[in-house]
């Protein structure tokens, strides 16, 4: 039976453009839900509209995040099996 071996995992370092582009989405969208929610709380506190931005960006984002850690995973080996029909 092969060995199973195992590879070292894919390290993304942030001058790469897949992790800085990720990294700048989150500040901006933390930068305008900030101002969003300052703005509707001091003009109309009683419905707090940012509330629909957050949710359908956060979403976004999370799809974003998802995005990278399934494209920059680990890639493991599958041990082949030798098959039973080889022998004599």
């Amino acid at each position: 039976m092969a060995k199973r071996t195992r590879s070292t995992p894919q390290q993304l370092k942030f001058s790469e453009p897949p992790l800085r582009g990720f990294v700048i989405h989150l500040a901006v969208f933390l930068v305008v839900i900030v101002a969003l929610a300052a703005v509707n709380l001091i003009r109309n506190p009683a419905h707090p509209w940012f509330l629909w931005v957050l949710f359908a960006w956060g979403i976004a984002l999370a799809a974003h995040d998802l995005l990278l850690l399934i494209k920059f995973r680990p890639k493991r080996e599958i041990p082949v099996r030798p098959s039973t029909s080889d022998k004599a």
